[in-house]
């Protein structure tokens, strides 16, 4: 089984795919249709009660979810400005 992921420059997980992918081709044809709707994204900030912290998803124009929190933060504002990073990400050039 195969996911993408987007990492920072820090070696931490920025984001990562929601599903699962048979194979290799699927999973980068995945990250390419995020990255070309990346201007349609909407990032959603969600307490974790169980975690006791904070993680964020982003969903598509349909409300589905798309990428993934690769962690979870103790602070919301650190939470959301990773969300952030990782839509600047996806429009970054050379992403698409």
């Amino acid at each position: 089984m195969y996911r993408w992921r987007v990492v920072a420059g820090n070696g931490r997980t920025l984001g990562q795919s929601i599903g699962h992918f048979p194979d290799e081709a699927s999973a980068v044809a995945d990250f390419r249709a995020v990255a070309q709707a990346a201007l349609l994204l909407t990032a959603t900030v969600v307490h974790t009660d169980a975690q006791r912290g904070w993680t964020w998803r982003i969903e598509d124009a349909d409300g589905r979810v798309v990428v993934g929190s690769g962690r979870i933060y103790e602070r919301h504002g650190s939470c959301h400005r990773a969300a952030r990073r990782m839509l600047d990400s996806l429009t970054a050039p050379g992403r698409r």
